[in-house]
């Protein structure tokens, strides 16, 4: 079974998110999770294309500085999912 993409976009929490499920064996084997800060940097917009093209699910933390996310009219109708920051 192919592993599904998961592509998380926040700040280092969000980090955190994505290095525990592909650091879990059982969660790492449904799922391949990328990050994304949300100030992509401009030499990795072309990656960051191809990754939420292949992308299964979009894990979103709910920040202020989503908006300064360069693809965000990129996401399309993919399934997203919202999860607040923690304080």
């Amino acid at each position: 079974m192919a592993r599904r993409k998961l592509v998380v976009i926040g700040n280092c929490q969000a980090g955190t998110i994505a290095s525990a499920i592909n650091g879990s064996p059982r969660l790492a084997a449904k799922l391949q999770a990328i990050y994304h800060h949300p100030a992509l940097q401009t030499n990795l917009l072309e990656r960051g294309r191809q990754e939420l093209a292949q992308a299964d699910t979009v894990l979103i933390q709910d920040i202020s500085d989503l908006q300064s996310y360069p693809l965000a009219f990129e996401l399309g109708e993919r399934a997203q999912l919202h999860f607040p920051c923690i304080r």
